[in-house]
Order: structure tokens, then sequence, then C-alpha cells
């Protein structure tokens, strides 16, 4: 009777171990499993490295961009294994031409260290990442279909035209550096230009502002925000916050303010106090 009991024990323990063994089989098969997939998905994100800068745009036709900077550059059409590689002299911009056959969304994608400047205009562009490209200077990307456009993390912009599009806001809180903007013929309802103050230029026409601030841009010598939506007040107001010029004639300092809800009912005279010329007219 004792034998039968141990042996029924150890055969307990044996089946125990059996099913243990099993068990740990399963967990190494899994494992290998898994570590598969993990390194199936590290090799897809190396496929979709996004480059320093990346687009996408629906054109059927051709499209072209223009970069400067300096150093070997790298251009993805992302319709096919070819790209096109190009050595960069600095303040030269160098344009770079690609046919698509089909209407598919294609996503390009440009490599390169030193890229300091980029146009992409008239592409049809439906998105336009420039996050991590902080070395730019110069970006274009006017008459395109983008409804947003990130350049928080572009603080040495120093030219930015985003006129043509289809944007409700642009934050440039962080781009402290930028000289011109030309913003116009979007959906912009607002502008804060308080950090902007080496701002010289600016074009927001034809945009739905209903105010604009110009205190902190002390530098500025040329404002076109006609065909906005500025009221008699807020073109007044608009006009005292314009800094005092010195410069007079041709030379002087201009605001274009015509096509505004409040452009023959204003006092352009606050601003020509100013040593401002005030264009109501086109």
């Amino acid at each position: 009777m004792k034998y039968e009991q141990e042996n029924s024990i150890e055969l307990f323990i044996i089946k125990i171990k059996t099913k243990m063994q099993k068990y740990y089989s399963y967990l190494i098969v899994v494992g290998m499993f898994l570590s598969t997939i993990f390194t199936s998905c590290n090799k897809d994100e190396d496929v979709i490295d996004p480059g320093i800068m990346q687009m996408s745009t629906k054109v059927v036709g051709e499209v072209t961009i223009a970069l400067d900077g300096t150093g070997l550059i790298t251009i993805d059409w992302g319709d096919g294994p070819a790209k096109v590689t190009e050595t960069l002299s600095f303040d030269t911009y160098v344009e770079f031409s690609h046919n698509y056959s089909t209407p598919n969304i294609r996503t390009i994608r440009i490599y390169g260290d030193n890229i300091v400047g980029l146009n992409c205009s008239n592409n049809q562009l439906t998105s336009l990442d420039v996050s991590r490209n902080v070395a730019l200077t110069g970006l274009y990307c006017f008459d395109n279909q983008l409804t947003s456009l990130d350049i928080s993390k572009n603080s040495m912009l120093f030219h930015l035209g985003c006129g043509g599009n289809q944007l409700t806001s642009l934050d440039m809180t962080k781009n402290v550096a930028l000289n011109s903007l030309q913003c116009g013929n979007n959906q912009l309802t607002s502008l804060d230009l308080s950090k902007n103050i080496a701002l010289v230029g600016l074009s927001c026409w034809k945009n739905q502002l209903t105010s604009l601030d110009m205190s902190n841009n002390t530098i500025l010598i040329g404002l076109n925000c006609y065909s906005n939506q500025l009221s008699a007040t807020e073109l007044d107001a608009l006009f005292g916050s314009l800094h005092s010029n010195a410069i007079t004639g041709e030379t002087a300092n201009y605001i274009s303010i015509y096509d505004n809800p409040g452009t023959t009912t204003c006092n352009p005279s606050i601003a020509t106090d100013r040593g401002w010329t005030v264009v109501i007219e086109r």
C-alpha cells in the first residue's frame, strides 16, 4: 500500500514536471514570437523614418522643392526606391522636381544635417512637418492646402511665407527671430505678434482678423492688413499701437487698410501723425 502511494506520488510529480516543461516551452515560443514582432516593428520604424522634414501631397504631375544649406541631402519622393542625392552650397537655393502619374497621397521625406531653407510652394501639400529641423531659417509654403503649421521648434526662423493656405491659427510665440511674415489669404481670426520684436515686414491680408496689436514691433516698416474684418475702432487702436517713425516721404513706413469694415470711417491721422503712410484704396 505504501509502495502504491509512493508510486502514485512519483507519477503525479512526473506529470507536473511534464506540464511545467511544456509550459516553459510555450513561454519560450511566445517570447520568440514577440521578439520577432518587436524586431519587425523596429525595422518598420526604420523604414518610415520621417527624416528632417516631411510633407504629404496628392498632386498629379510635377512637384518642385527648393532647398538651401550645406552638405549632402537626400529626397525620398515616396513612390518607389528612386531617391535624389545632392550636395548643397550655402546661400543658393537648388530646385528638385519629380513627377507623379497617379493621384495617390505621397509622403516626401527630406534628409540632411544642414538644411536652412525650404521652398515647397504650390505643390498641393496637405501636411508639412518641419519640427525636426531646428536649423531652419527660411520657410516658404505658399499656395498649398495646409490646415495647420507647427513652427514651435523652429526658433531660428527668419523668413516665413505661408500665404494661400487654409490656416485658422498660427502660433509664432517661439519664433522671436522672425523678420518677415507673409500669411495672407488664409482663415486666421487672430494673430499674436507680441514676441516677434524683430519683425520688419508683415502681410496678413485677406484673413478674418478682427484686431491687430503692433505695440511690441518697434522696427516694423511695412504692414498689409487689408481685406480683413477690422472695424473703425480696431483700426484706430491699430494706428495707436504703431511706433513713431521719423522718416517721411517715399521711404516712410506704410500700412494698407483698404477693404476692411472700418476703412472709410477710421481716423488715419493717428497713424500719419506717427510718420506712417496710410493706404486706404487699392
